[in-house]
């Protein structure tokens, strides 16, 4: 039971690196690199040693039709998402994730010009994340169907609901999904299309202050840490100098002291060669 345990874990953790490494090259825009490890989690979980209920195959799903999307090919994307759904009790174990391929599969139907079962798809998303709270998720769900309406001359309801996904990006301070609700309003609704367009880009220049000052934050932690290093690589140079000398020094010392010692037993043996010697000549004047 608890080997089966250990291997659940090195399972749990190998998904996790592999479906992290995939949302960051993904963020990266290398998007080969992204559906490569995508793919590699997808592969860990065939094991079945990782509970369904999880929905992580669903989840990875969903996640690769996200990078189709950004590689524009909508039509490897619909398929994903709609792998996605089909995973069996999704919407009872992991609504908010049946909520979130619902939207992506309508709006890539919408992309391919494929509108069965349009604007329902995108309706039913924004009614169940709006159920739940989510209200970063229902943002994107406005803007969505404003694009749609907006692709269908109902310019009342997109702009109704470009302005409902700008209200809501603003409350919540969300920069990102503010300058998308901006961006999508001033599509929609071109007479306040200068208003909306100056917000837009100050709130760019804004956020771009804001990544700079953060970017030259990590560059001086940066720099300063390869300072330390510079400074500890200084250090142990100089002990390494001071262990040299040291050991030198000792050595030379050790050298001086058997030198003399060695002297000391060479003049005490030539002291006792003399004597002998000396007694030898006494002995043989007192015989004569």
């Amino acid at each position: 039971m608890s080997l089966l345990k250990k291997q659940n874990n090195v399972n749990d953790l190998l998904y996790d690196c592999y479906n992290l490494l995939g949302i960051l090259y993904n963020d990266r825009e290398e998007y080969d690199k992204s559906l490569e490890f995508h793919k590699k989690a997808i592969a860990v979980l065939k094991d079945k040693t990782i509970p369904s209920e999880l929905q992580l195959e669903a989840t990875s799903l969903n996640n690769i039709g996200f990078v189709y999307i950004n590689l524009n090919d909508y039509e490897q994307a619909k398929q994903y998402f709609q792998k996605g759904l089909n995973q069996k009790n999704l919407f009872q174990e992991k609504n908010v994730l049946y909520a979130m391929l619902l939207d992506n599969l309508a709006y890539s139907k919408f992309k391919l010009r494929d509108f069965k079962g349009l604007p329902d798809q995108f309706e039913r998303a924004l009614t169940i994340r709006d159920s739940l709270g989510l209200k970063s998720a229902s943002i994107l769900s406005r803007i969505h169907l404003s694009e749609f309406y907006a692709f269908e001359k109902d310019t009342f309801k997109a702009i109704q609901f470009s302005k409902q996904a700008l209200v809501l990006a603003r409350s919540l301070g969300i920069g990102k999904n503010t300058l998308e609700a901006l961006k999508q309003i001033a599509v929609v609704d071109p007479k306040k299309a200068s208003v909306y367009s100056k917000e837009y880009f100050n709130l760019n220049e804004k956020m771009l202050k804001s990544e700079r000052k953060m970017g030259e934050k990590f560059s001086r932690i940066e720099y300063e840490t390869n300072e330390i290093k510079d400074q500890n690589s200084n250090l142990q140079e100089k002990n390494r100098t001071l262990i040299y000398v040291f050991s030198i020094c000792t050595l030379v010392g050790l050298f001086f002291y058997v030198y003399k010692t060695q002297q000391a037993k060479n003049r005490e043996l030539l002291f006792k060669q003399r004597q002998q010697i000396a007694n030898e000549d006494i002995y043989n004047l007192m015989i004569s």
